[in-house]
């Protein structure tokens, strides 16, 4: 197995798994989900069949692209690093200036460009896939706990905003009537347990990861692009390369993102330290 695809099995064996199950409580006959029979009719069966099992598939996909994107960055990101090492060997060896090493990635010409274009679609692509996972893994949370919904127009917000409505478990909680189990049904039991899992991002990842992603895949795909950094790592006599940090809050706009880092003085504040 590739390296890309090995890094995401754990999920797309597990989604496999789940795959298997519904394909082996399909109803040939009356079309659709065996155990959706006699609530809901066949034509919805089928279709809410189908698109569970896309959404399925889907997330394994959006994954393994994101993995793939990841993999492609970092061989670009190497190969930048080795181009420029040897650019400024050069200019130091001949006692160039500081603004000649500054300036080696811009001489570095063409093929130099292409290769930061490149970093920059991976980067977004990773982005972006990323999302897509979390939207598709919104339709099949919806679908699987019986909510009553537009299933194809569920994204992972509105997953959010159903899961805290839900969890408040009160008459004043701000769903219609039937969107979910009555309070005190064993089913509204077990879609609580499903959406209870939604809100607790911080047990799989750093804090506030969910909330800069969704920020950063919002501003990749709606919004005009953020200001950018070039940082170069290593030390003064013998730099190693160079990173691109993203924004620690992508949904600022730049101006004020300055005037919060001014604040707290020191422009490093606008940018997460780790290399992308």
């Amino acid at each position: 197995m590739t390296s890309y695809r090995s890094a995401v099995e754990p999920v797309t064996s597990s989604v496999a798994r789940l795959m298997d199950e519904i394909l082996a409580d399909l109803d040939e006959a009356q079309g659709g989900i065996g155990w959706w029979r006699g609530y809901v009719g066949w034509q919805v069966s089928a279709e809410l069949g189908e698109y569970l099992l896309s959404a399925c598939g889907g997330v394994s996909e959006a994954l393994i692209k994101a993995s793939l994107a990841i993999q492609e960055y970092r061989e670009s990101s190497c190969a930048r690093d080795h181009a420029l090492t040897q650019a400024w060997r050069a200019i130091a060896k001949r006692g160039g200036s500081r603004d000649e090493l500054i300036g080696a990635q811009q001489a570095l010409g063409d093929a130099g460009q292409r290769r930061e274009d490149r970093l920059d679609a991976w980067l977004e692509q990773t982005i972006v896939s990323l999302g897509q996972a979390l939207d598709r893994v919104a339709a099949v949370i919806v679908i699987v706990a019986g909510i009553k919904c537009d299933v194809i127009r569920t994204d992972w917000g509105e997953l959010q905003k159903v899961a805290v409505k839900a969890l408040k478990n009160g008459r004043g909680q701000g769903l219609r009537q039937g969107v979910l189990a009555d309070v005190g049904t064993s089913g509204r039991e077990r879609q609580n347990a499903l959406l209870s899992d939604v809100l607790k991002p911080e047990d799989h990842g750093p804090e506030d990861w969910l909330s800069w992603l969704i920020a950063q895949r919002n501003t990749m795909v709606h919004r005009a692009p953020r200001m950018s950094l070039i940082q170069m790592v290593g030390t003064r006599a013998r730099p190693t390369g160079v990173i691109n940090p993203l924004p620690s809050q992508p949904d600022w706009v730049g101006t004020r993102a300055m005037i919060d880092a001014g604040k707290a003085g020191t422009m490093s504040s606008m940018f997460l330290v780790e290399a992308p």
